[in-house]
């Protein structure tokens, strides 16, 4: 388990090239933990175009093995560069290789946790890596898709079966195969991932979607990973589903989700984990957006903070408080619209028991927290009118 975290963490060719090896020596050494096809796929999304005269012993003797298996040396002649090379070219022809097998069928029926975790932990790291290449980007996003399902599917059939009565799992668990476990995989990659692409900005969209997509796949193929944020899919009806018009090209369809998701928040359905992780980096993106196209969504994502801010606990609120005052103060062209996040905010302050020592009385929790706001603005209006007393004194 720590080896496969670790490809979600190294970033230098270098370590990533050791731990590939550890488990190219592991693939040979331990034939009983099925790493074989696993090892290869992680050999690929390494590869660079000078990588074939510098691979580790273990690295070697896999390939070939792979290679006496096929009956020919074509897979090492595939390998070998047939012109000059730059120092860190990627190898696009191993890595769309690697991306294939990672989620070819045959292997997926045999698969375990143990096979799937770094294939998952390297994909993640692939998306949101230095790969600029789109055609990468776009293959690695469709194979993480599929084992994405697959390890939600698996752990869905799993649970079903262990139910009284019900009839054993297609294909048979094996020893120690739990729903627990496939699920723990999806939290601790996709998931946590899926945490960190919400919060990139307007420009990365398209990375922001596909991991919106991917939190999607999961829960349609198992409600039990996050029941709270499974009443917004819906698999009969794609038009109504939540998470597909967040991501479509129709802005007005973005705004009516926006407008939907906060009917769940007011009923009390999302947790604060999925508000917080979910929900609230969407809404403050949308709150960013520039241009007269956005307006609307932009004010939509305004009421939607209002009745997030509703349901978080008080650390969640004062933090997201403090997130709007920083941000107005480093964008002055978009201070009015945070300001009115502001208030949407303050409105919905019901945190009085929690700050009334700080602040003299449950009475007066709600005027200090609107005195603090009011005074952050005020004394940026004076700074504001200090600086154009100095221009004016430099201009004279």
């Amino acid at each position: 388990d720590a080896l496969s975290a670790a490809f979600g963490g190294l970033r230098s060719r270098g370590a990533r090239g050791a731990l590939v090896e550890v488990f190219c020596a592991l693939a040979l050494g331990r034939p009983e933990l099925r790493l074989e096809h696993t090892a290869r796929v992680l050999l690929g999304l390494g590869a660079h175009a000078t990588d074939a005269s510098s691979l580790g012993p273990a690295a070697s003797a896999l390939l070939g093995l792979h290679a006496e298996k096929q009956g020919d040396d074509e897979s090492k002649a595939e390998r070998a560069p047939k012109r000059r090379a730059r120092l860190d070219e990627l190898d696009f022809d191993a890595r769309a290789t690697a991306l294939s097998l990672a989620a070819d069928g045959e292997f997926l029926k045999v698969a375990g946790v143990r096979q799937l975790a770094p294939l998952l932990h390297a994909l993640c790291a692939e998306l949101l890596g230095a790969s600029d290449d789109l055609s990468l980007r776009h293959a690695a996003g469709g194979s993480l898709a599929r084992l994405v399902r697959h390890a939600a599917g698996r752990a869905a059939a799993l649970a079903a079966a262990s139910l009284p009565g019900a009839p054993p799992a297609n294909p048979p668990a094996t020893e120690g195969e739990i729903p627990g476990a496939w699920r723990a995989l999806l939290l601790r990659t996709v998931l946590k991932t899926a945490r960190v692409a919400l919060r990139l900005p307007m420009e990365s969209e398209s990375l922001r979607h596909l991991f919106l997509g991917l939190l999607a796949d999961a829960l349609r193929a198992d409600a039990a990973l996050a029941p709270d944020l499974a009443v917004l899919t819906n698999s009969a009806d794609r038009e109504a589903d939540w998470f597909d018009n967040m991501a479509h090209t129709q802005l007005h369809r973005r705004r009516r989700a926006l407008a939907r998701v906060q009917t769940h928040i007011r009923a009390g359905q999302l947790t604060a984990p999925s508000l917080q992780n979910v929900i609230l980096p969407i809404a403050l993106t949308y709150a960013m957006a520039t241009g007269d196209s956005w307006q609307t969504v932009a004010e939509e994502a305004v009421r939607t903070l209002g009745a997030v801010a509703a349901a978080l606990p008080w650390r969640g609120y004062s933090t997201l408080l403090r997130t709007l005052l920083k941000l107005a103060d480093a964008n002055p062209a978009l201070e009015k619209r945070l300001l009115k996040a502001m208030c949407a905010v303050l409105q919905e302050f019901g945190h009085a028991p929690e700050v009334a020592e700080e602040v003299g009385g449950i009475e007066g929790a709600p005027a200090a927290a609107a005195a603090a706001v009011e005074g952050v603005v005020e004394a940026s209006d004076d700074e504001d009118d200090e600086e154009e007393k100095e221009g004016e004194a430099e201009a004279e």
